[in-house]
């Protein structure tokens, strides 16, 4: 191929990729995921993603003597790079109260590192709740596999690979379909002498799917018991920037905005660009700390947090 010819390809390229990434970056600007047709592409377009694609477009660009162009694409890929830095990395410190509750979120990729590794890491965190998504089936067997790990805590296997372990007692629990495609499992617990709402999420959605429906069931169900702490985690399968989230955000924080500190994205591992695993806990507790971890028995991080229970 001669030079000019192959000149002319990476310049066309370069301006197929500059253009899809100037929707992409046009839709996180303005709608969002709140219309069905852009919301595709707001799932599909992370900020790391797009900034890698101008960059990569400014790079031909810059190979090809076109230095304003280039140059010009550099600036907007460093921009969108520094402004997603600033929403996705947080810095807070831990204030843990005496008597918080250790908590742990997980969606464990159905096993993908091997059942034993995923249980000892599930263990090093030490949690007094343990909400596990993408966990197995709920048969004798994998009963007798989490018990055998966690020998004292109180487990339900709520189906659909939903689990939940905990140090304290579960007095109800409920599996619920909520959408049509998702789970959220419930679970009414007593732990240290107070009572706390779990609910845990699977949010399974499709191309073209309104992920609003599920993330709006699940918090209205959340707000039905206002009475009890209340916390709402799981994969979302949303990232945290969603219109979706806005109505949560009345009545729940987030507990890696509230107390984390680092980098809040869970997925995919290793190079994690979106956060859709997420601890949501009623404002009538408070995060105390919270934190993302790291490892190769799943592509989602475990998301721990410590929260307080207020009388």
């Amino acid at each position: 191929m001669t030079r000019p010819r192959r000149s002319t390809i990476l310049d066309t390229l370069a301006v197929v990729v500059a253009v899809a990434s100037g929707i992409g970056l046009s839709v996180r600007l303005t709608v969002r995921d709140g219309l069905p047709l852009a919301s595709n592409v707001f799932y599909a377009m992370p900020p790391p993603l797009i900034a890698a694609l101008i960059l990569a477009a400014g790079l031909v660009w810059l190979g090809n003597r076109r230095p304003r162009v280039a140059l010009g694409c550099l600036v907007v890929s460093a921009l969108t790079a520094v402004l997603w830095a600033r929403g996705a990395y947080h810095v807070h410190a831990c204030r843990p109260d005496e008597g918080s509750v250790r908590v742990l979120l997980w969606n464990t990729a159905r096993g993908f590192g091997g059942w034993d590794a995923v249980a000892e890491r599930v263990a090093s965190f030490d949690a007094d709740i343990i909400g596990l998504v993408e966990a197995g089936g709920s048969g004798a067997d994998r009963r007798e596999f989490w018990a055998r790990y966690f020998p004292g805590y109180d487990l339900r296997l709520l189906g659909g690979g939903l689990v939940i372990l905990t140090r304290g007692r579960i007095a109800e629990h409920h599996i619920r379909r909520v959408a049509e495609t998702s789970s959220c499992g419930e679970a009414w617990i007593d732990i240290e002498g107070r009572s706390v709402r779990v609910l845990l999420v699977d949010a399974v959605v499709r191309p073209f799917s309104n992920r609003g429906e599920v993330l709006n069931a699940v918090f209205d169900l959340a707000r039905s018991s206002p009475e009890v702490p209340t916390i709402v985690m799981g994969d979302f399968n949303t990232p945290l920037e969603s219109v979706w989230f806005e109505n949560a955000r009345r009545d729940f924080v987030q507990a890696f905005e509230q107390a984390g500190n680092g980098l809040l994205t869970t997925w995919p591992v290793p190079l994690p660009v979106m956060a859709i695993d997420h601890v949501w806990v009623s404002r009538s507790a408070r995060v105390a700390c919270a934190h993302i971890g790291w490892t190769w028995a799943s592509d989602h991080r475990p998301v721990s947090a410590r929260v307080s229970l207020r009388e």
